[in-house]
């Protein structure tokens, strides 16, 4: 008899559901079997695609979706749109949920149900290994349910996919036999008290950090109870209401890259380093200034790649404060908040302060005060690794 129960808990978040897509893949490599998916809104639909075992067929539904085939909203063509960006939206895209949220209630999903009709096969998700729960929100008394596939009606899972993922107020409610539902986020955005329910042993909950409403109790009680990881996105994942290719892609490589971290595949924090890419002790120095420089997060980094990435960024932040560059700004306490009001980044911070490590101020007084050093531990961490790189010789012999 199988000794362990492995659930899957997958966040509601729109969009941001590719992420969970590469959740999904990273743990498809590692041969963790999910025994029980249980999803809110976009979290419940990628759930049932779980339960159905059709990667493949998801990760197409995914890099095919676009805002238009989803959702029902009219753009005027005729407008000029201002150039702008709302939330992750552009103009054209918030103008039309504005329109349709004030005069109809919310836009109609007809086409996602069409879209939902095509990919998900129900009988399959009936006779699967994997059980399903979607929990689902009833109005008016805003009653959570949390449905396991045998508690729904044969021939009505697609319906109650929709139900989860009815987004108010960007969306209208969906009604299933005289009875109207909203988004479950509204009762359980990731419904780890569904996978406790189902006698999980271990829990990998991925929270897309959208809004809803998180049961802070089950985590605590998954916590104590069962072998529990949580997995969330550190990066921008973009609009919950915006579908994108190219964002869909940069997600589910996100997704699958966190979770080979998260299980201590790969290494980093911001950044993701190959096995043995970066000496253990200088991992923290090297990620910070990987996230300082503004590497890219989707990228799967080795020793070479890293150091010839970082050392573009660093010569291009050395180029933009040469002028400044040969005045060290932190001889004294009284000196810090000066210096730093003549930086306007965060790289040119760095920069200043692997000038002063180079001239062998390795007891400058930025890093010498205990509340300086809290506050910038990431920029010193970054500065301490980049000090150490050979290039920086080059970089800053000529920085007089």
């Amino acid at each position: 008899m199988k000794s362990r129960r492995t659930a899957l808990v997958l966040s509601g978040g729109g969009s941001r559901g590719a992420y969970q897509i590469g959740v999904w893949q990273a743990l498809n490599e590692l041969g963790i079997e999910i025994d029980v998916a249980c999803g809110t809104s976009v979290g419940a639909i990628n759930s049932a695609m779980i339960a159905q075992n059709s990667f493949d067929l998801a990760v197409n539904l995914w890099k095919t979706m676009e805002t238009e085939m989803i959702f029902d909203v009219s753009i005027d063509d005729n407008y000029k749109f201002p150039k702008f960006d709302f939330a992750g939206l552009s103009a054209e895209e918030a103008l039309a949920y504005a329109k349709e949220i004030i005069g109809n209630g919310g836009a109609d999903a007809t086409n996602l149900k069409e879209l939902l009709e095509r990919y998900i096969d129900e009988e399959l998700i009936r006779k699967s290994h994997t059980a399903l729960c979607v929990t689902t929100v009833e109005l008016p008394f805003l009653k959570t349910q949390r449905n396991f596939i045998e508690d729904i009606p044969q021939g009505q899972l697609v319906d109650y996919l929709m139900a989860t993922s009815a987004i108010i107020p960007a969306i209208k409610p969906y009604e299933i036999e005289g009875k109207v539902f909203i988004d479950g986020a509204w009762g359980d955005g990731m419904p780890i008290r569904a996978a406790l329910d189902s006698g999980a042993t271990d829990i990998i909950a991925v929270d897309l950090r959208s809004p809803g409403i998180i049961h802070k109790s089950d985590i605590e009680q998954a916590k104590k109870t069962t072998r529990f990881k949580l997995i969330s996105p550190l990066h921008n994942l973009g609009n919950i209401m915006s579908f994108e290719t190219e964002n869909t892609v940069r997600s589910i490589r996100l997704g699958y890259l966190d979770t080979m971290k998260a299980f201590g595949v790969f290494r980093g924090y911001y950044c993701t380093f190959a096995a043995g890419a970066i000496p253990v002790a200088d991992l923290n120095g090297a990620d910070a200034a990987g996230n300082i420089f503004e590497l890219d997060p989707a990228i799967l980094y080795t020793s070479d790649i890293f150091h010839d990435l970082l050392v573009d960024r660093v010569i291009n932040a050395v180029k933009d404060i040469r002028p400044s560059i040969s005045t060290n700004p932190f001889e004294s306490i009284a000196d810090i908040i000066a210096g730093i009001a003549k930086i306007t980044s965060r790289k040119s911070f760095t920069v200043h302060l692997v000038y002063a490590l180079k001239k062998g101020d390795r007891e400058i007084a930025l890093m010498k005060t205990k509340h300086a050093a809290k506050l910038f531990r990431e920029e010193i961490a970054a500065a301490r690794y980049i000090a150490k790189m050979p290039f920086s010789d080059l970089l800053f012999e000529t920085g007089k």
